[in-house]
Parts: C-alpha cells; structure tokens; sequence
C-alpha cells in the first residue's frame, strides 16, 4: 500500500515519482517543446547579438565621420584665416597705392586742358561697355572737368578693378585650398 494513502485518501503528501510515473506519455511532447524553446532561444540570442555588433559598426562609423567632420572644419578654418588675411593685406595695398595716385594726379600732374564733351562722353560709354555715338563722339566742346581730375577718376577706377581682382584671386585661392583639404580627408579612407 502507497505510503501517502490510507484506505482512498490522500494525504496531501507529495511523491514526485507519481508525477513522472503518470507523464510517461507526454515525454515526446515535453521534449519537442524544450527543443523548440531552446531553437527560439539561440536564435534570439545569435539575432541579438549579430544587431548589437551591426550597432557597434555603425556607431564607430558615425564617430569616425564625425572626426573627420571636425578635421575638415578645422583645416576650413585654417583656410579661411590663411585666405582672408592675405585678401586684407593685398586690399590695402591697393587702397593705400590709390590714395597715393589720385592726390598725385590732383595735386602734382599738371592741369593743362579742360578735356572735351566727346572725350568724356567716349570714356563713359567704354566704362558702361555701350555703343558709343560717332557724333557725340566728336563733340570738341570743352567741359568742366579738367585732364589731371579726369586721371585721378581713372586711377581710382583702376583701384576698383585691382580691389575685385585680388577678391576674385583669393576666392579662387580659397576654393583651390578647400578642395585640396577634401581631397586629403577623402585620401585617408
């Protein structure tokens, strides 16, 4: 007789060879549930794993492009100053030269004639780039503004000129430097 049991009743004690003696016939089941759960398991765990190391990729990749970012900026910077500096410096040169020329012109070249209506008119349409008039062009009248104020004009013309040059040269400069530092940055991958 059970040891658990008297005459049909139990006594609430726990055997658990019963339990294994009464599941002998899910054990198949049992089994393909534990290798199942156990496939789901590592796939899981393999899935997790490959996205943790997929993450750490594309974050090493972020950082270095951030890095090179930075590098690049850096060395924009660098470009920048370099460029704008050597701009400055030509910029006054030219100013500077300009002063001098125009009170030269004004103060020192002597004023000999009152330059004619077709001369200034002439001057005009070659500075506005127009068609220029043959009769207008021919026009001897003489006009208020003497020959050294008309060169002091000239020579301040000539400043501009010089003045978007050196721009236009130290944007060039600028562009030349910043593709070269891509360049570099680029080279390094």
């Amino acid at each position: 007789m059970d040891n658990n049991m008297i005459g049909n009743r139990n006594l609430g004690l726990f055997n658990p060879l019963s339990i294994l003696g009464s599941l002998s016939g899910a054990w198949p089941i049992i089994k393909s549930a534990f290798f199942g759960i156990s496939v789901i398991g590592l796939f899981l765990a393999g899935y997790f794993s490959g996205m943790n190391q997929a993450n750490n990729k594309i974050h090493s990749y972020i950082n270095q492009l951030n890095t090179e970012i930075i590098s690049l900026q850096n060395k924009n910077n660098q470009t920048n100053n370099q460029v704008v500096t050597q701009y400055v410096d030509k910029w006054h040169t030219i100013v500077q030269k300009e002063i001098v020329y125009v009170k030269q012109a004004q103060n020192n070249v002597p004023s000999q004639y009152f330059l004619s209506r077709g001369w200034l008119y002439d001057h005009d349409a070659a500075a506005s780039f127009t068609e220029a008039d043959s009769a207008r062009s021919s026009d001897a009248t003489p006009s208020q503004i003497k020959d050294n104020i008309a060169l002091a004009t000239i020579v301040d013309n000539y400043s501009t000129c010089y003045q978007i040059a050196a721009q236009l040269t130290s944007l060039q400069q600028w562009i030349l430097d910043y593709n070269k530092d891509v360049d570099q940055v680029n080279a390094g991958k």
